[in-house]
C-alpha cells in the first residue's frame, strides 16, 4: 500500500512527461527526487543544471513543475 503511495507520488504526470522529455530522460527513472535530494545538499539550479547537463532555466521549470521549489 505505502509502496504504491511512493510510486504515485514521484512519477511525472504525463503533462510534465510531455513537455520535459529529453530533460526527464537525462535525470534518470525518479527525476523528482533526484531534484529534491541535490536541492537538499544545497546546490543551487546552476550546480544541478551543469551535473545533468542542462540549463538551469530547465531545472527551474522542472521544480515548479514537481513542486518542489525551494
Amino acid at each position: 500500500m505505502l509502496d504504491n503511495q511512493f510510486r504515485r507520488v514521484t512519477r511525472p504526470s504525463p503533462q510534465v512527461r510531455g513537455q520535459h522529455k529529453l530533460i526527464l530522460d537525462k535525470l534518470g527513472r525518479l527525476p523528482d527526487l533526484s531534484l529534491r535530494a541535490m536541492q537538499d545538499y544545497g546546490l543551487s539550479d546552476q550546480e544541478i543544471g551543469r551535473y545533468f547537463e542542462v540549463t538551469p532555466s530547465s531545472v527551474r521549470r522542472l521544480r515548479r513543475a514537481f513542486g518542489c521549489v525551494a
